[in-house]
């Protein structure tokens, strides 16, 4: 939900609550997102992230709701700014490789590739290499521009 908004809104923070907004309200998911997004209006990152860690210090840290936290917390204090977010997130902890990939995919949504600086991507390059049968190497640019025109196919 939020990386699709994110191709149509400007604002992460207005993602964010659109997204919320979406999730069913009488989920335990949406109690947590909810949480977590009221924490941010109220304070800072170190408060609200504070208040996150102590309500969900039961779950183990590759839990969903814990990390679902982390991500609503980094994506509201880093307001659409790549690095500010990837720091915040960093500074969250937990599956904190899984929740940058999540987050990043909606900032990319959001801003555009341009809005990454360089020293993120050139390390990782523009080659996939995966285990598919038929898709053994990818153009990693390609594979966008493809998903990209199957997406506009599928809207009309």
């Amino acid at each position: 939900v939020l990386v699709s908004l994110a191709y149509a809104e400007t604002d992460m923070r207005r993602c964010l609550e659109r997204s919320v907004g979406l999730i069913p309200r009488d989920s335990e998911y949406a109690s947590v997102l909810l949480f977590a997004l009221d924490r941010c209006r109220d304070g800072n990152f170190e408060g609200a992230w504070a208040a996150c860690e102590r309500e969900y210090r039961r779950y183990n840290w590759v839990h969903a709701y814990p990390n679902a936290a982390a991500e609503v917390v980094s994506l509201w204090f880093g307001e659409g700014d790549f690095d500010e977010t990837m720091r915040l997130i960093a500074a969250c902890g937990q599956d904190v490789d899984c929740n940058a990939a999540q987050i990043a995919t909606a900032l990319g949504a959001l801003r555009g590739s341009s809005a990454i600086a360089a020293r993120w991507t050139v390390p990782i390059g523009d080659t996939i290499r995966t285990y598919l049968r038929g898709f053994r190497e990818l153009s990693l640019r390609k594979l966008a521009e493809r998903t990209v025109l199957a997406a506009r196919r599928q809207a009309r």
